[in-house]
């Protein structure tokens, strides 16, 4: 990543299904640019759907015809390059019919300095994958808005935010009464993702960071097991790779089971933190004096193999429990795609260890993977 930053993620099949994953994970440090796909239609389908759409977002950076000089090319880019996914999902499907059904969530963050030096981050999203900011003093802050009953409920004047709060943080079912007990049943409900019924409307916004910040992008399987107060303990400690120690945290919540928690939920999930350090700007020198040469800060963690960015996937063969893909507001149960023939966009996705570059129609990759780079 670019100077002063450090990028820590980590990915893991649900316990479901072991040896696939539907979510895909890209980090590009050239470009200052990562995001999550979290794919759904059935595991053949979902892995199909999140390396596409991947795929899609990392061509769209790296050919556009111009670097993008103000903010609103850079949130009209992220606007094109997630709907341009949402296109080349589609196309598949109208190439391999059997594929219907299939389509993927997506959040995608991009790092960017203005010309006075102050760092920005551009973000877009589909479904209910999210973006968080812990800020230096302390406070987490979910910047995104999930696609997804609750909000649309919320939205339509059904519940209020205080309300949807507390059922989607809710730990036990003596704090809910029968009908935010229902809500929370559904929570995993999303009203429109990237291949869905019609064209999806993208979110985009951005939000300025600073020397301390903390920035996590995470699929569902992260923040439906763990509440955003156990995000922040995690967060604050700031380990030695905190995506890690997310995913860990989420797939102990999730083995334990309903039985004995209710936020247990199987599936699969991956994280990426960014890490907002200190890098002072070169002081203004007066007149006739010489500035010293503005230097990068020092690469103190080891990488894999330098290779273009990396798109993490991995493939599992069990359905995976997600939600229905419908135009907002209606929603319906996620039907379940058929086994995956051989796609010739695939063959174009990324996937494994992050600095790795590898084909998407390789063999089923290790349980799960985890890194950290800079």
């Amino acid at each position: 990543m670019r100077s002063g930053l450090r990028i820590y993620w980590s990915t893991f099949p649900s316990q479901d299904h072991p040896d696939s994953n539907e979510d895909a994970v890209l980090i590009d440090t050239t470009l200052d640019l990562v995001a999550v796909f979290d794919g759904v239609g059935g595991y053949e389908g979902g892995e199909v759907a999140s390396r596409i759409a991947a795929q899609a977002v990392l061509s769209t950076w790296q050919n556009r015809s111009a670097p993008a000089q103000n903010l609103a090319n850079q949130r009209a880019m992220m606007r094109e390059a997630l709907l341009e996914a949402d296109r080349q999902v589609r196309a598949a499907v109208e190439r391999q019919p059997e594929l219907t059904g299939m389509a993927t969530t997506a959040i995608v963050a991009k790092l960017w300095e203005t010309s006075d030096h102050r760092r920005l981050l551009v973000h877009g999203h589909v479904g209910d994958s999210r973006l968080y900011l812990l800020h230096a003093r302390g406070v987490l802050e979910r910047v995104t808005v999930d696609d997804g009953i609750l909000s649309t409920h919320v939205s339509v004047g059904l519940i209020s935010e205080e309300e949807a709060y507390q059922i989607d943080q809710a730990e036990n079912w003596q704090d809910l009464d029968d009908r935010q007990k229902r809500y929370f049943y559904q929570r995993g409900l999303i009203t429109q993702a990237i291949g869905g019924r019609g064209e999806p409307e993208v979110h985009v916004g951005e939000r300025e960071l600073h020397p301390g910040d903390r920035v996590l992008v995470c699929s569902d399987g992260i923040h439906d097991n763990l509440t955003e107060a156990e995000i922040t303990q995690v967060l604050r400690k700031s380990g030695r790779n905190d995506g890690e120690t997310l995913v860990r945290a989420a797939r102990e919540r999730a083995q334990r089971g309903l039985q004995a928690t209710m936020r247990s939920k199987p599936d699969d999930m991956s994280a990426i933190v960014i890490d907002v350090s200190v890098v002072s700007a070169a002081p203004k020198a007066p007149n006739g004096a010489k500035t010293q040469p503005t230097r990068k800060a020092p690469v103190t963690a080891k990488t894999q193999p330098t290779r273009k960015a990396p798109v993490t996937a991995k493939t599992q063969p069990a359905p995976k429990p997600k939600a229905p893909v419908r135009s907002q507001p209606k929603v319906e149960p996620k039907p379940k795609a058929p086994a995956r023939p051989k796609l010739k966009a695939e063959s174009k996705a990324e996937s494994g260890q992050s600095g790795a570059r590898k084909s998407a129609r390789r063999s089923p990759q290790k349980a799960g993977s985890s890194s950290k780079a800079e």
